[in-house]
């Protein structure tokens, strides 16, 4: 349990010092900002279509950093040393999966303002901003 912590800090700890985060969240901001201006203004189609873009932008932008997921790992020999520590592949892949949820599906599920129980209300204007 402790190498699975310790991989997914490591990972966490990389993507905010390379700045990898903030694409994800440019990515959504802008995908939801400039959704309105390709509809028009008409208030009853965005009502209607405005929660299932602002998803599709969600999960679109934690799709950007993937490639940065493994790739250089993969060329630097980091899984391999992994692997000879004695990691399984189901360990490593597991612990990437929430180190990438914690760095940008977090940062962009926080930006959209509902509360991450699912319950569908909105969050006090102090905490949402």
């Amino acid at each position: 349990m402790n190498s699975i912590a310790t991989i997914i800090w490591r990972d966490v700890r990389q993507s905010y010092a390379s700045g990898g985060t903030w694409l994800p969240v440019i990515f959504y901001l802008s995908a939801a900002t400039l959704f309105p201006f390709a509809v028009g203004p008409d208030r009853a189609l965005l009502l209607q279509t405005g929660g299932g873009i602002l998803w599709i932008a969600a999960l679109l932008a934690t799709l950007l950093p993937l490639d940065r997921l493994i790739q250089p790992d993969l060329e630097n020999g980091v899984y391999d040393q992994m692997i000879v520590r004695g990691l399984s592949d189901e360990m490593i892949a597991a612990a990437r999966l929430v180190s990438h949820w914690l760095r940008s599906a977090a940062a962009a599920c926080s930006l959209s303002g509902q509360r991450p129980d699912g319950a569908g209300r909105r969050c006090p204007r102090h905490v949402a901003g």
